[in-house]
């Protein structure tokens, strides 16, 4: 595909969408059947270097009638070792040689792409010597071409590692390039002497006691050390997956991870997974098959494609007449000319993927009529996964596919990034398709396309989502067979006629109820007004008195005839128990007065934007407010402008005030419950901010107050054994068994 793009000036991209749309689909037999397809891309593959899968290679179930596979199930390979030594060829004529051996020393090509360096220790190489302090390096003033050093990494590379030279033999040592030192198996201040002086003297020696037979040789000296296929099962040893084995299970060529290495898109296998994998598995063909409405039959795929497309199509049109909707237009594209609010995300979910269809099977369509030929062919089909948000709205009723949409385009950049290399310049051309099709981000149907030997097959998706099927057939069955499909007529009983009745008096009052109130009221009033009326209406239906508790207990109130005393929230034995309970924590922490602070405090000014901003976030998500609560604002910004005179202000206010400053209290009354509401002036709402920020502080530093977790009910139960869990981790030495300690949880009734 490089080379078709870089040969041709001027790659031009087929149209999209492939037909108008108000052109129906092409009937199969009348336009397709009797045109041959053009020529397919295919490897050039040699009849003699390539004897082992040249009959092969390029068939649609290849090797089936041979030992090589599992007959007619095709769910297992076994191949030997000339078969797997092509197949690794022809993955490596995939990229060039030059490429591979600029990887090692970790170059790259001018015009070529660049990678990960092999070895991470290449720069501290020269650290400590360079050309002027080291006397054993050549000094070269002209810098060599990265070219030279690729040709000839021995000569030109300080130090060459992983360079292959594919023209020697499988077992070859060079003592110039890789030396043997004894420097890892002798000691550093040892004497150097060899095995031979050990076993038969020092040389000079004439004492020799015995000598070796001329007749002893090599042991299997006779047999030879390699033969063709040694070179060949050492590359395949090394190689990626799955060439480094004979023996495997047999994929679909959308199932195979190309960028493995770099998207991760399982779970690692050493982990534990939630269900076993046998659990989750949905076979849909083995159900569909064990209905009387499926049958199985061969065909060729794009005439299968086109009955979709038109079986799509009236099904769309008849859901849409069904509902008189005569105004809206679809055209043959599945394209809707009005979208909003006459149906539900189901039917938008199923034209989408219709339309997806349509325009695949329309490529596949002007290929087989010769329009375009198969590097166009193949453009498109990269173009059409990795612009799906552009030429359908797919998301739009499912906005999660949005997360396969950006894979797309993270994948689309990938390949961009290797193929629009040196002169190979960007623009269509890119047929690279694979990785976009099997990103999975089509969630219905999904037509897998190849193209073997110019002969195509099709395949239905076994990943169908079974949450979309069950979406379509509810969409169907209430759009064919009505609300009450099951068609079971209800008795119409007295309970039935009086809850009817109820529910049109509930209405009728609703109505009356709002046409009386006044605007200054709000709305949603008339839902509590409701709960009132129909709390009444149960009363006077068990001939009981209803009053309204909130407004009699105001009337008792209100008079000085009280029938209970008055709550007062806490009593005078808890209070002295309480108070009680905090001399003695006082007590024994051996806490003393905390002193007023300086007027030259250094903290004073954090202390108080502490304050103030706490006091701020009442009013963050208040829209309106009345006078005093507008003060109070004003009174907060202007402290944060002046936060030393405000401090002043509040530190002589404090030592010089003599009595409380008065507050007021109110309920407000919401018929259902009081509320108690304080009005506090703003400057001693300020000072008291303040003062509890820096006696809080105090406090803190001198371990009055313990690290404790207060359970409420709005929050989670989860959050509060978190912060249970970080209470007892932040203190000291809690984990702490040396000496034979242990925690112990307490639990007591306060």
């Amino acid at each position: 595909m490089r080379q078709e793009k870089c040969d041709r000036r001027h790659f031009k991209r087929m149209q999209f969408p492939p037909f108008d749309n108000e052109e129906p689909p092409l009937d199969y037999g009348d336009n397709i059947l009797d045109v041959d397809p053009l020529e397919a891309i295919q490897l050039n593959l040699n009849e003699e270097e390539d004897s082992p899968i040249f009959e092969w290679f390029y068939d649609h179930r290849p090797l089936v009638d041979t030992p090589s596979v599992s007959g007619e199930a095709y769910r297992f390979w076994s191949l030997d070792l000339p078969v797997m030594t092509n197949l690794l060829q022809c993955l490596v004529s995939l990229r060039q040689k030059i490429v591979l051996y600029g990887e090692s020393p970790d170059m790259a090509i001018p015009g070529g792409p660049k990678s990960e360096p092999l070895y991470h220790d290449m720069e501290a190489f020269d650290k400590d010597s360079n050309e002027l302090n080291d006397i054993n390096k050549v000094i070269i003033r002209q810098q060599i071409r990265t070219e030279y050093k690729v040709s000839f990494p021995q000569l030109y590379n300080s130090l060459p590692r992983s360079v292959h030279d594919p023209d020697l033999p499988a077992f070859y040592f060079d003592p110039l390039v890789n030396p043997i030192s004894n420097y890892a198996v002798v000691a550093r201040n040892a004497p150097l002497i060899s095995h031979e002086d050990e076993v038969f003297g020092p040389n000079g020696a004439d004492d020799y006691e015995w000598e070796l037979s001329d007749d002893v040789g090599l042991f299997l000296s006779d047999s030879p050390l390699e033969n063709d296929r040694a070179a060949n099962a050492i590359a395949l040893w090394w190689a990626p997956a799955p060439y480094d084995t004979w023996l495997g299970h047999t994929r679909h060529a959308q199932d195979v991870r190309l960028v493995k290495n770099r998207y991760l898109e399982h779970c690692p296998p050493n982990q534990v997974t939630k269900l076993p994998k046998a659990m989750t598995k949905k076979s849909l063909f083995r159900q569909l098959k064990s209905t009387k409405f499926f049958q199985t039959t061969k065909l060729d795929w794009v005439e299968a494609g086109l009955q979709v497309c038109r079986q799509g199509y009236n099904m769309l049109d008849f859901s849409i007449h069904h509902k008189n909707l005569n105004y809206l237009h679809l055209d043959y594209n599945m394209n809707l000319a009005r979208k909003k609010s006459h149906f539900g995300n189901a039917f938008y979910l199923c034209s989408e993927t219709l339309r997806l269809t349509k325009l695949v099977v329309d490529v596949h369509v002007q290929f087989r009529l010769g329009t375009v030929n198969a590097f166009q062919l193949a453009d498109a089909l990269q173009y059409t996964p990795v612009h799906v948000g552009a030429l359908i709205d797919m998301y739009r009723p499912k906005y999660k596919l949005m997360c396969q949409v950006r894979m797309c385009k993270d994948l689309k950049h990938l390949m961009y990034y290797r193929i629009n290399t040196g002169p190979v310049g960007k623009g269509p051309g890119c047929g690279f398709w694979v990785l976009g099709w099997r990103s999975d981000c089509f969630p219905c149907v999904i037509l897998s396309l190849f193209l073997n030997n110019g002969k195509h097959t099709f395949y239905l998706r076994t990943a169908l989502r079974l949450n979309y099927l069950l979406r379509l057939g509810n969409l169907l069955a209430h759009q064919f067979e009505g609300p009450n499909s099951k068609g079971i007529a209800k008795p119409v009983t007295k309970q039935r006629v009086e809850s009817h009745f109820d529910l049109e008096l509930c209405a009728a009052v609703t109505h009356d109820i709002l046409n009386t109130m006044p605007e200054s009221i709000k709305q949603n009033k008339a839902k509590m007004i409701i709960q009132h009326l129909s709390k009444a209406w149960r009363w006077w239906k068990a001939n009981i008195p209803w009053k309204s508790l909130a407004c009699w207990s105001q009337s008792k109130t209100s008079s000085s005839d009280t029938s209970s005393p008055r709550p007062i929230g806490i009593s005078s034995k808890e209070a002295v128990a309480i108070y009680t309970a905090t001399v003695h924590w006082l007590e024994a922490r051996k806490s003393t007065s905390v002193p007023f602070p300086p007027l030259s405090y250094k903290r004073g000014t954090k202390l108080l934007v502490l304050a103030l901003g706490k006091l701020k976030e009442a009013y963050s998500v208040k829209s309106r407010l009345n006078q005093s609560q507008r003060e109070e604002l004003a009174l907060i910004e202007q402290a944060y402008n002046n936060p030393h005179e405000c401090l002043s202000r509040i530190k002589r206010l404090s030592l010089t005030q003599c009595a409380f400053v008065e507050s007021d209290i109110y309920f407000f009354n919401t018929y259902d419950k009081l509320i108690p509401c304080y009005d506090i002036e703003p400057m001693e709402k300020i000072a008291n901010a303040y003062l509890d920020q820096f006696l809080f502080l105090k406090a803190d530093k001198r371990g009055l107050l313990p690290a404790w977790n207060r359970p409420a009910d709005a929050e989670p139960t989860r959050l509060l054994v978190d912060k249970w869990r970080q209470g007892i981790n932040n203190l000291n030495d809690i984990w702490a068994t040396s000496e034979g300690e242990s925690n112990v949880l307490m639990d007591n009734v306060l």
